[in-house]
């Protein structure tokens, strides 16, 4: 997830140069390396105070609750079912208050153990209890609209199915079908945010291995066929068709 908006940079990057100076660059990316920078809050914690990051699934240093409940299913469970969830993150005592409203303000909820952020981390493993208890009795969406009328962040936890029917990425015309080589027409993830003046747009699918070698190495590098033909005796091209 980190990687590929490094890579796209780097590559525009590199095709400037090549137009402005006519050279090619060679890209090196490390995907540990891209990554590392993120950990930089953990090693300073480390150094400074001694403290090693562990493990802590859905918990967060600066919201709670924060994580992903059980909600009922509208539908039977199929075999394979892993049950049906919505993601609340409550960054605030103002959306904690809101969410109790939400709630029903239950007695629970007004105790001193929750009121503060400092109270609900310490408490967090029986505010997770209660909260699910709470929306196991309806469904995920219902949660969610609810708690996002309120103010409070929210949302489905949606599986790849879901995401064909969720309403908004309907309204935004979200996914894109194109003729892949191999497979068809297929469906792809259109963009993720829409500009006014330019709005953008997939232009085409998943390339196979190798299969515009022809288009970049004539039209792009300027290879004549015997320079190419060199290339392939070589094996320096590689395809998977």
């Amino acid at each position: 997830f980190i990687n590929p908006p490094n890579a796209l940079a780097a590559i525009v990057a590199a095709l400037e140069y090549r137009r402005r100076e006519g050279i090619g660059q060679h890209l090196d990316l490390s995907q540990f390396e891209c990554a590392t920078q993120f950990l930089a809050p953990a090693f300073m914690d480390l150094q400074a105070n001694g403290n090693i990051l562990e493990r802590r699934g859905n918990a967060d240093d600066c919201s709670a609750p924060h994580g992903v409940y059980p909600c009922k299913e509208e539908l039977p469970p199929s075999a394979d079912s892993k049950g049906v969830w919505c993601s609340i993150a409550v960054n605030s005592d103002e959306e904690w208050e809101a969410m109790c409203g939400v709630m029903g303000n239950p007695t629970w909820c007004r105790g001193p153990r929750f009121s503060t952020l400092a109270g609900r981390k310490e408490n967090q493993e029986e505010l997770d209890q209660l909260i699910g208890e709470w929306t196991i009795q309806r469904s995920a969406r219902e949660v969610m609209i609810l708690l996002q009328e309120a103010g409070v962040p929210a949302g489905v936890v949606q599986s790849q199915s879901d995401l064909w029917n969720d309403p908004q990425l309907k309204h935004r015309g979200y996914f894109q079908w194109l003729d892949h080589t191999e497979c068809g027409p297929m469906p792809y993830d259109g963009l993720q945010f829409l500009m006014s003046k330019t709005p953008g747009r997939l232009r085409m699918p998943h390339a196979l291995v190798g299969e515009h070698n022809e288009l970049i190495l004539k039209d792009f590098l300027h290879l004549c066929d015997e320079e190419i033909s060199d290339l392939v005796a070589g094996g320096a091209l590689e395809t998977s068709y």
